[in-house]
């Protein structure tokens, strides 16, 4: 267990620094090494990831996961809010130059 919230820590640290690629790495082998229940914080840290990376569908799907285990989980609710606040943002006058 402080081995995983070792590398939780090294995982938040990398996304702090948008070392994404390295941090979403750490997370997939942390999912495969741990084929149990995925605990929520690894589908929040991929949320996160998904944010930076302005992949809204994404960030949907990772926060919706994190819903299922913790359906109280604010930081889940809002991220999905944002996400379909974004897909959902429609400007006419950006359609008629």
């Amino acid at each position: 267990m402080v081995a995983e919230l070792f590398e939780m820590d090294e995982i938040r640290k990398l996304i702090d620094e948008n070392r994404l690629d390295d941090a979403l790495k750490m997370l997939d082998e942390f999912q495969n090494i741990n084929t149990g229940k995925t605990p929520a914080e690894v589908f929040l840290l991929k949320g996160r990831i998904s944010c930076k990376q302005h992949k809204w569908g994404d960030v949907i799907n990772q926060y919706s996961e994190v819903l299922e285990i913790e359906p109280d989980n604010s930081e889940a609710k809002s991220g999905i809010q944002m996400a379909r606040n974004i897909l959902g943002f429609y400007n006419t006058d950006m359609l008629n130059p």
